[in-house]
């Protein structure tokens, strides 16, 4: 069994704001209603290296990246992550758009 330290260092999630509205990017894909502004989330696990220079994040058996509003996304969290683990960009710093 995994102790509650553990679990809560074992998901990481980065939530992206994409700076776009619905009409853009489709309906919130948790609540299915209409998003001013929509987040994107993406879930990673501890992936635990062979040696310190192979520690990291992964996104082996994780949720699926979702878009929607940042509470709903926040709500699919698994129970027990730090709020530390928890990373929130704007999509114009880190991803391109396309079009």
């Amino acid at each position: 069994m995994v102790n509650a330290s553990a679990r809560r260092s074992a998901y990481a999630y980065r939530l992206v704001n994409m700076q776009e509205p619905s009409s853009y990017y489709g309906p919130c894909e948790v609540c299915k209603n209409h998003v001013s502004e929509v987040f994107m989330m993406a879930e990673m696990t501890a992936s635990p290296g062979l040696n310190k220079r192979m520690e990291g994040y992964s996104f082996y058996l994780c949720t699926a990246h979702l878009f929607g509003h940042r509470e709903c996304l926040i709500g699919r969290q698994r129970v027990g992550t730090a709020m530390d683990a928890v990373s929130v960009v704007d999509a114009s710093q880190s991803v391109g758009k396309c079009g």
